[in-house]
């Protein structure tokens, strides 16, 4: 369950942030994605591990609906966006 929520849907953060900025930002945007998505894999197993050996599974457990309710939030915010506010790409120009 934990590699589904953390690794297993890792493109659709990524489409999904790229959809929020213009043409021109996507590049950062990517990369910003990649770094924080990187960090935060390298960051959390320690983190788990050492929650799970002091305190076993049950808390991880509630760590990980707190973590589901907090994106559930952050879809929930974004996803009442209008399109118009977005800047749509433009044909490049030879």
């Amino acid at each position: 369950m934990l590699g589904i929520g953390i690794v297993g849907y890792n493109a659709l953060p990524f489409q999904w942030a790229a959809s929020l900025v213009g043409h021109h930002q996507k590049g950062r945007v990517m990369g910003i994605m990649s770094a924080v998505a990187g960090l935060s894999i390298a960051l959390w197993m320690p983190v788990f591990g050492m929650i799970v050996e002091i305190w076993g599974y049950r808390p991880m457990w509630y760590v990980l609906a707190i973590l589901y309710v907090v994106a559930l939030v952050v879809v929930l915010r974004y996803a009442g966006m209008s399109t118009s506010s977005q800047v749509t790409a433009q044909p490049a120009v030879d």
